[in-house]
This record gives C-alpha cells, structure tokens and sequence, in this order.
C-alpha cells in the first residue's frame, strides 16, 4: 500500500547557516537603505572591544552597572587574592541579608556555620580588599581588570542610546527599549 502523503524531499544547503540561494537578502530589501541611514548605526550588532568603545562614545566612569557587569562576566580576568575577596564578601552578603562594610563582615564571622565559614578569609590582603564593601571592591576590580586586560573585555552597547547592555548576550535595550534581534533594529513604541 502506497503512503497517502509523500514528503518532498528539500536539498540541504551545507549547515543550514548560510542563507539559500532562493532567499532574499536584508540588504537587498529596498528599505534597508533608508534605515541604514535613518539610524546611521550598525545593523549587525556585535559587542564591541572597550577600546573601540572608548574611542567611539569618550571615556566612561565607573558606574555601578559597569562594575557589576565587568565582574559577572569577566570574574576569570581577576587574580587569586580578588576573587577570594569576592568570596568574602558574597559570603557575608548572604549571610547579613545584603551587609557587605566591615561590621557586617565581623557579624557573618560569628553566624555562620563552620561548613561556610571556610569561604570567609583571614588573609589580611584579602581582608585589605574588602573592607569597604562589596560596590567599592567591585569599581576597584572592574577598573584594574579593564585596565590591564582592555582588549579581552568586550562590552554590549545598545546601538541606539549607547548604554550598556544587561549582559554580553542581551539583544534589547533595557533603558530605551531598542530590539536587534535577527540583526535588525527596531524602536519599542
């Protein structure tokens, strides 16, 4: 008996990433022209290296959001005596409920239970860096990892307001809204 529907069998195009010949570029379509040059940005975004950032937006200061973000995502950039000092300061975070000054870093080292409290340090280096606080630390570290490392960190600005993106993979802007995913972009009204 002869199967009712016969799937047709398509011929593949390599690894599928390349777009086939039958399909339309976005260059080719004809508002690509007018919106390149509506928004005099890059359609294509990828993040670029803090270099290319510094020379094309000026010199930016160390806000909270870039530390953090330096931290998070190139925490592997750090050296062995900050990162202890990240631990520190996590570990008496979670445990103060959000404390970080030197206070707090002395009630964590009562509280805490001996299976954590092996993340908490007593090298005075480590103790050096952490006495004020975890958002100090962090500018700290954020400043020194893109100083010594600038062409390693790659940051994500949005291609419309030029903020800093939440993180290296985002693809919308969380202060004015802007879209590029599929490397188009696009303005949330």
């Amino acid at each position: 008996m002869k199967k009712s529907l016969q799937w047709q069998k398509l011929p593949k195009f390599g690894d599928q990433k390349c777009i086939p010949t039958w399909r339309k570029s976005f260059i080719g379509h004809p508002s690509a022209s007018s919106f390149l040059r509506e928004d005099s940005v890059r359609v294509f975004q990828q993040p670029l290296a803090i270099s290319q950032v510094i020379r094309l937006y000026g010199p930016r200061d160390m806000t909270k959001d870039l530390a953090r973000y330096v931290v998070a995502y190139y925490g592997h950039l750090m050296m062995a005596q900050e990162m202890s000092a990240y631990r520190h300061l996590v570990t008496t975070m979670k445990s103060t409920r959000g404390g970080s000054d030197s206070a707090a870093q002395e009630r964590a080292r009562g509280t805490l239970d001996p299976l954590r409290s092996k993340w908490l340090s007593n090298d005075p280096q480590v103790l050096a860096l952490a006495r004020d606080g975890y958002d100090i630390f962090t500018a700290r570290t954020a400043e020194r990892i893109l100083r010594e490392n600038l062409h390693k960190v790659l940051l994500n600005l949005c291609p419309s307001c030029g903020e800093l993106a939440r993180t290296p993979a985002a693809k919308q802007c969380r202060f004015c809204r802007r879209d590029w995913h599929e490397g188009v972009c696009t303005s949330a009204t």
